[in-house]
């Protein structure tokens, strides 16, 4: 008589299978396709508040374009533009959330963040081999465009807040032959006190509308999902994104396509209304910016600087702004070039009884080279000769917000090495 022969392989096969299959109450999707409902069953409307800290850091090098002239041994192959590294950045921003998810009907869900800042800070120091005596920044060689180190002030109040709709057309808690697909949008209002140089403000002065949509799909214990998201920027009226020429490039800050992939994994029980249960969150992140007009590395310091006319300093003035004979200082915003961003996401949420949860998440950024001085001089509107102050038509044609002292070809400024880091705790309660 043959004995089947028990292996570890089949241990493991059939602890899965259990492991799998013994759980008690109505399970969930994934959280990035589960859905608040309302009027559905015994339930005649469901909601969650919850509280969510969320710090979050940033560090760069910013670097700035040089002139080699030959003969210099610095480039041996004749003269050229080098990048050279000239600073380092660091910010660090503490946000206080306070999250409100509603259903509406039958996996239709409305929610809202509103964000308090409680503490935002920026620092800008001479790299590692740069003083005083070198920098093409700050320097007794040159007139500085600004000093450093530079510390701004610290940001505070509340912010920019989100309101949104989720819809789920599918779900695998209906109908195990389907995956549970979400469809979202997302409304970001100005509501924030504008941000500016120098000063307590941590509104982005924009209108943000994000498109969004997820599908994910159970199979025991592991739950694989998808999310594609596009985000449209919108500058505010009275805000500091003004369209004031048609011999200006750029307005707002760029619109963002972004792509979330990962997985769920109920390490113990699947998530459901009823018991405890520990899942974990794995994801990578992708996501591709336009270029446009942004708060930068340099925002602050540039900003704020006292370079003014009246020191026989223009550095940061719009020199190429003649339309009214003046010369007006530069708030700081700049045109960015286009750029990329990867990463990766870990979660934990743990339900310790029924009606509450916990979260603990870390992401993790990195931002692709990029040009963050990249206004273009302006529009030959007449097509002769190329952009001039005052062409055929009498007419300037320079853009009003390009600055030659850091916008042109030799000294524009770059970030590179930038990494973003962020910590998510989370505590949410059934209503």
């Amino acid at each position: 008589m043959n004995v089947p022969r028990v292996t570890a392989k089949s241990w493991f096969a059939a602890a899965l299978i259990l492991w799998s299959c013994g759980y008690s109450g109505p399970s969930h999707s994934a959280e990035i396709t589960n859905v608040i409902d309302a009027f559905d069953g015994d339930k005649s409307w469901d909601g969650v508040f919850g509280i969510r800290y969320v710090h979050i850091n940033r560090q760069s090098l910013v670097l700035r374009e040089w002139t080699c002239v030959a003969p210099n041994p610095l480039c041996p192959d004749g003269s050229q533009v080098l990048d050279t590294r000239q600073m380092a950045f660091s910010e660090s921003v503490n946000v206080l959330n306070i999250d409100l998810r509603a259903g509406l009907y039958k996996d239709l869900e409305f929610h809202m963040t509103l964000p308090i800042v409680v503490g935002w800070t920026s620092n800008l120091a001479h790299d590692t081999g740069v003083s005083g005596s070198n920098s093409l920044v700050d320097s007794a060689l040159i007139t500085s465009l600004f000093s450093l180190p530079y510390t701004s002030p610290s940001r505070v109040g509340f912010g920019d807040m989100v309101m949104g709709l989720r819809y789920a057309p599918y779900h695998q808690s209906r109908d195990a032959s389907y995956p549970s697909w979400v469809l979202g949008v997302e409304y970001l209002a100005p509501t924030g006190v504008v941000r500016t140089a120098n000063q307590a403000g941590v509104g982005g002065a924009v209108h943000a509308l994000s498109l969004i949509t997820a599908i994910s799909r159970s199979f025991g214990v592991v739950e694989p999902y998808v999310e594609f998201k596009g985000i449209l920027r919108f500058p505010d009226p009275g805000g500091p994104f003004q369209n004031e020429r048609v011999t200006q490039t750029l307005v707002s800050p760029g619109h963002t396509l972004s792509m979330l992939l990962g997985s769920e994994f109920h390490v113990w029980h699947r998530p459901n209304d009823e018991g405890p249960y520990l899942s974990l969150d794995l994801g990578l992140v992708a996501d591709y910016t336009f270029e446009g007009r942004e708060f930068t590395e340099l925002f602050d310091a540039l900003g704020s600087s006292g370079c003014s006319p009246g020191d026989g300093c223009s550095r940061t003035y719009y020199t190429r702004d003649l339309a009214n004979g003046q010369q007006r200082k530069v708030n700081g915003i700049t045109d960015v070039e286009q750029y990329g961003r990867y990463g990766a996401k870990v979660g934990l949420t743990y339900q310790p009884a029924r009606y509450v949860k916990v979260r603990l998440g870390f992401d993790y950024w990195h931002t692709t080279s990029h040009y963050i001085t990249f206004a273009d001089a302006g529009v030959d509107i007449d097509g002769t000769r190329g952009v001039r102050g005052r062409n055929s038509q009498n007419l300037n044609e320079f853009n009003p917000f390009y600055n030659s002292s850091y916008d042109e070809y030799g000294r524009r400024f770059r970030v590179d090495d930038k990494n973003t880091y962020r910590v998510t705790f989370a505590i949410e309660g059934q209503l």
